[in-house]
């Protein structure tokens, strides 16, 4: 389920892509031919990529650091940070 959620992100990078090169670009033309491949590929598993898709952003976003969501790798240089003394 996660490589669908991963192809589903790919062609909507791809759709939000092509305005800039151009569709009717022969770039833009390669651009549709694998947006339609993929597309295939990801077929009527398409909402459920969705539903996956929305929860992956959330966890993305909870664990920036604005967020509160620091790893505990972040929070232990935070806090080493603040207990060391400044070398000056």
């Amino acid at each position: 389920e996660g490589a669908m959620v991963n192809i589903s992100l790919a062609v909507d990078l791809m759709k939000r892509s092509l305005p800039g090169i151009g569709a009717d670009s022969a770039e833009g033309r390669k651009v549709l031919a694998a947006m339609k491949s993929l597309m295939s590929v990801v077929g009527e598993r398409k909402d459920s990529a969705e539903e996956l898709k929305q929860s992956e952003i959330l966890q993305m976003l909870q664990s920036l650091p604005q967020a509160g969501g620091q790893s505990p790798e972040g929070k232990a240089m935070a806090a080493a940070a603040v207990l060391s003394p400044s070398c000056k």
